[in-house]
């Protein structure tokens, strides 16, 4: 019997967060009746919020509850909004607003003209593919797309030429216009990272230089705002930004306000993955929609292309076919079938144990057992080879802690490297917290050198030209072993993979698609098939309606059009 996916909050236990029990019991004194219900709505919307939910959806009970205590929606200082049945911690409700506003002013907006030739287009990949390269033609309509929207969004599963339409694109609006301000970023440094090195091959006649959004748009440090607002807004023509599953809805929301009214944008992203860690699913809620018959959901829905071309296939045949088939198929025992029974040189299933355990620290000491000696000095050479080795291999995780944890593999990678300490030349850290002070950003990824001339030790970066003194690191964590979740947006050649003995909210269809997707070469799973079928009975499915608001502003302005 075919089972039926399972939203990932469905049917778990109600926890409570201290912030949650201290926010319900203020409102609840503050309450004027019904204080034991408004406590507990409280406490339900933060757990919600936690969850990445925009609001709760109330009973009539729980309605009236709300609306005997109008006070708390009441002016600026609100703290909740109603609407219909739905319960919105009032900034949850600003940022959905905002952003659905935002993006349905760009597309009501009269777009550019695509002028280029088919000929010219092919001609962008060539440059940007190399030579012999042909471009599929869902590429190339997503370019097409591109060059006449002011809001497009391009879709696909890692392997998909993503960052080679991004950079057929740039050539073609160089081209167009020579004066054009373009500006590249992602959530994250590693992915800004990522994205810039492979922007620097595909065009190197054009400095491009992808940032993290908090740096781009010029964060606030312990403000959560962005000094590039709506009155300072961010000096740019086109805004490209990939990695766009990991955005929430409240840094969308603060990205477009900080954006000229005629600046196009171009989201890149696979909404497959993992989403934000925070409220909403912005590119979910763009792209996964039935459009029916209704006029303004076709408008949304055409704003996007999706990619099906797989450029890796032939590095990674099972892995590519495993990936897709979460994609497309429903079935979750075949699907649980197939992942547990596929073999290849490149992909492996293996029953989790002692054994298995083992034998992942030793793939992960073969890989890394020379890091220690290279970085005994710093050296062009000895860097670039340090960097090369740490991204061979590396051990992703469904939790932090526990004994399947990432903290407890990284205890046992450095015991097996003979690393005392995060300080020893070898050591791998990850950047857990923006530092404009140093140009770092939380998701960078560093390595520990001895400094030879001064002595002591350095810290090296890929991006940074300078290596770091250790003790001006922002907070860090060891690198060799990392959450899916702080995986997201980066690749390994090798991934070891070992699912949790237990089931987990963690544990979700999403989770497991990107730590499939995040091996280039090679994985090895590590668990039963009964977590496995665990994951893939939990779809996330997050409250939100960005996409019905995006809709009711295009349906409006269309029914004035047509009174006018």
């Amino acid at each position: 019997m075919e089972h039926s996916p399972q939203t990932a909050n469905e049917e778990l236990p109600r926890e409570t967060t201290a912030m949650a029990r201290i926010f319900g019991a203020h409102i609840g004194r503050k309450s004027l009746s019904h204080q034991e219900i408004m406590t507990r709505l409280t406490e339900d919307l933060i757990i919600a919020r936690e969850a990445g939910n925009s609001f709760i959806t109330l009973d009539a009970e729980e309605d009236a509850a709300v609306k005997a205590n109008a006070h708390f929606c009441r002016g600026e200082e609100a703290l909740f909004h109603l609407e219909g049945n739905h319960l919105y911690l009032y900034r949850e409700y600003r940022n959905e607003v905002a952003l659905a506003e935002a993006i349905a002013s760009k597309l009501l907006a009269p777009a550019p003209e695509n002028k280029f030739s088919d000929a010219e287009i092919r001609a962008a990949f060539v440059k940007s593919g190399g030579p012999g390269f042909e471009p599929h033609e869902n590429q190339t309509d997503a370019v097409k797309n591109c060059l006449a929207s002011n809001f497009s969004i391009i879709t696909g599963g890692p392997g998909t030429g993503k960052t080679t339409i991004i950079a057929a694109l740039v050539t073609l609006e160089v081209k167009r216009n020579p004066g054009i301000a373009i500006e590249i970023a992602a959530p994250t440094g590693k992915a800004a990272e990522l994205l810039t090195a492979g922007l620097s091959k595909a065009c190197p006649e054009y400095p491009v230089k992808a940032e993290t959004l908090h740096k781009l748009f010029k964060a606030q440090h312990g403000s959560g705002r962005f000094s590039c607002n709506a009155s300072n807004p961010l000096e740019c023509d086109l805004l490209i930004v990939d990695e766009c599953s990991m955005i929430s809805l409240d840094t969308a929301s603060k990205m477009f306000n900080g954006l000229k009214p005629g600046t196009r944008v171009v989201l890149s992203g696979d909404h497959r993955q993992l989403e934000a860690i925070g409220p909403g699913a912005v590119l979910d809620s763009l792209l996964t929609f039935d459009p029916g018959e209704r006029e303004a959901a076709w408008k949304l829905k055409k704003a996007s292309t999706e990619l099906t071309a797989n450029y890796r296939s032939k590095l990674a045949p099972t892995i590519q076919e495993l990936a897709k088939a979460l994609r497309e198929e429903d079935d979750i025992k075949l699907l649980t079938q197939r992942i547990t029974t596929a073999a290849s040189d490149h992909y492996c299933f293996k029953k989790s144990g002692k054994e298995v355990k083992k034998e992942a620290l030793e793939s992960a000491l073969s890989h890394w057992k020379e890091l220690p000696g290279v970085c005994s000095e710093i050296t062009e050479e000895s860097r670039k080879r340090a960097f090369e080795m740490l991204k061979s291999f590396r051990i992703i995780t469904a939790a932090r802690i526990g004994k399947d944890g990432c903290v407890k593999f990284n205890e046992e990678i450095m015991k097996a490297l003979k690393l005392g300490s995060c300080e020893t030349p070898g050591a791998a850290l990850l950047i857990t917290q923006n530092s404009r002070r140093t140009g770092l950003s939380n998701g960078d990824i560093g390595i520990v050198f001895a400094d030879g001339v001064n002595g002591g030790i350095k810290v090296c970066f890929e991006h940074l030209a300078e290596p770091l003194p250790f003790h001006e690191l922002p907070p860090f964590e060891s690198a060799f072993a990392m959450t899916v979740h702080k995986a997201q947006g980066s690749g390994f050649a090798e991934v070891f993979f070992p699912l949790p003995a237990k089931d987990t909210p963690l544990l979700t269809k999403e989770l497991f698609y990107t730590a499939l997707t995040r091996a280039a070469k090679k994985i090895t799973i590590s668990g039963t098939p009964e977590m496995v079928e665990a994951a893939l009975m939990k779809k996330s499915c997050r409250s939100a309606a960005l996409r019905e608001r995006i809709l009711s502003q295009l349906e409006k302005a269309d029914d004035e059009k047509k009174n006018l």
